[in-house]
């Protein structure tokens, strides 16, 4: 008797009765169907562990040599570029972080069209050989020539590779997770403060033991070990390497069709440059978007200002120890750290603005009475970087949600009919209207971060004026009244945000 070949488990159980024999070659066939989503689904949770931990060495490999930038700005004007004025020489730090701040902005329209794997390969690229090539500029014998390099390697190659990192890894981690995308994201941009952590520490030992021109290639050596171990990680994350937006149209003449089939399929349609620009330029037409942008765009001015002069302004100050701001600058980062994981995990309590402002009040503080008064005291200079670190990292790390706050519409309150009225005529005369659908959060993103990139682009040159002019204590007040200026803006942010309501204790 031949067996029968309905199905490969009851090939081996031919001998036996029709009704045992299917009733165990279905249950067998559901233990292997299970059996064999287990494991697709441990696959899928090793493809998701790949895919932060590619994110968080991408970002770490690069994030690590922006956070250390006022370590490099001091050793350049110390250095290679000791003919030149501090502001001068500001302008290098000044054009990387404009570049890693506006970039961006130009590629996530790329991004959302041809994908992520380019973007990673070209930002890598020119992160690595802008490194590169400031290994070979280790003496002042030809200083204009050094100081054109230092702009066009570490300012346009190493800013762009940064922001374009900075573009893919958040996209690539958006589009692979859903339920824990917020989680996921946190764990991939904690590659920023630790790689602030390390690379003064990398920095301190190579530049003691083997000069400029051998540290920079060994930093860069580790580097392009993240980098390619991240970018494999990441373009095995299972995220299409074509972007939403490059996919094939439906085919069919009726518009309306079109745009229903594709809003099935959660695609939106391709915008032109100059679509873009004018999208961008209507977020402005929003009285707390304008405030949240005008705040956050300051407190940017003065954590790039300060992170680019903090060593030299600890020069002027009288710290005589060469290798301390290593540390301090290590203890910044770490700070920062904290300050991302224990403020982002209280703000859906107290609400974004709330945190904020309670954070700025405390930078505040910080900065007048800390910071003013530490003198050459190291303890009091750690335990201001490390609540400086603190604060800085805290708002640093809102800033996405705060521009998902203003892309919601809130409930307007019900309050006196004087102020009412002045709101209503602010709307008028100004244009301001109410907030929109979470739809325009990219748009509204990319426009906060065009206006941000301006206050990166002068923060270090400006500072390094100040600093080398008026002294460090002027230094200190100045950076002072600027986050004064900053929580001012945001509280009026908040308060326009609310339809100028005045309740403290309400969660927003």
């Amino acid at each position: 008797m031949d067996p029968p070949s309905s199905s490969s488990s009851e090939r081996w159980l031919w001998w036996m009765d029709d009704e045992k024999k299917h009733s165990i070659a279905d249950t067998i066939d559901i233990e292997k169907s299970e059996d064999g989503e287990k494991i697709d689904a441990r696959k899928e949770r090793i493809r998701d562990c790949m895919t932060v931990l590619g994110g968080f060495l991408s970002i770490m490999a690069t994030g690590g040599a922006i956070n250390s930038v006022g370590l490099l700005q001091t050793h350049w004007e110390n250095n290679q570029l000791r003919e030149y004025s501090p502001q001068t020489v500001g302008w290098i730090a000044g054009t990387n972080i404009f570049l890693s701040l506006f970039v961006p902005v130009l590629a996530g329209p790329v991004f959302d069209r041809y994908g992520h794997i380019w973007i990673l390969a070209v930002g890598s690229g020119l992160f690595v050989v802008g490194l590169f090539i400031i290994s070979f500029f280790d003496n002042h014998s030809a200083a204009p020539v050094t100081l054109g390099m230092m702009i066009s390697s570490w300012g346009v190659l190493c800013g762009t590779g940064y922001g374009l990192i900075q573009t893919a890894v958040p996209g690539v981690i958006c589009r692979r997770f859903d339920r824990r995308r917020g989680l996921a994201n946190g764990f991939s941009s904690l590659g920023n403060s630790v790689g602030g952590v390390l690379w003064p520490m990398l920095l301190r030992v190579a530049l003691e033991r083997l000069g400029w021109s051998w540290s920079m290639r060994a930093i860069d050596g580790l580097a392009l070990v993240m980098l390619a171990i991240g970018n494999g990680l990441m373009w095995g994350s299972g995220v299409p390497a074509v972007g939403i937006a490059a996919r094939p149209e439906p085919e069919s003449s009726d518009n309306e069709k079109n745009k229903e089939e594709q809003e099935e399929e959660g695609r939106e349609p391709s915008l032109t440059w100059g679509q873009c620009i004018r999208d961008g330029a209507r977020c402005f037409r929003k009285g707390d978007f304008v405030w949240m942008t005008a705040s956050l765009a300051i407190f940017q001015f003065v954590v790039m200002g300060v992170a680019g002069t903090l060593p030299s302004w600890g020069q002027q100050q009288g710290f005589e120890d060469a290798s301390l701001f290593f540390y301090v600058v290590a203890v910044v980062n770490a700070g920062a750290a904290a300050g991302r994981v224990v403020v982002g995990s209280i703000s859906d309590s107290l609400g974004r603005f709330n945190s904020v402002i309670i954070v700025q009040t405390m930078v505040v503080i910080v900065g007048f009475g800390i910071w003013h008064n530490v003198g050459t005291n190291e303890r009091l200079l750690y335990v201001f970087a490390a609540l400086w670190g603190f604060s800085n990292g805290a708002i640093l790390g809102l800033w996405s949600p705060l521009v998902g706050e203003c892309v919601h519409t809130p409930a307007p309150d019900h309050i006196h009919a004087i102020i009412e009225s002045l709101r209503l005529l602010t709307e008028l005369v100004c244009g301001v209207s109410r907030l929109c659908d979470v739809e325009n959060f990219g748009r509204y993103l990319s426009a906060a971060s065009s206006v941000v990139s301006i206050a990166g682009l002068l923060c270090v040159p400006s500072s390094a004026q100040i600093l080398g002019t008026l002294g460090p204590d002027i230094h200190v007040i100045f950076f002072g009244t600027l986050l004064i200026l900053s929580l001012m803006f945001m509280v009026m942010a908040r308060v326009t945000f609310t339809g100028y309501s005045f309740k403290i204790w309400r969660v927003v």
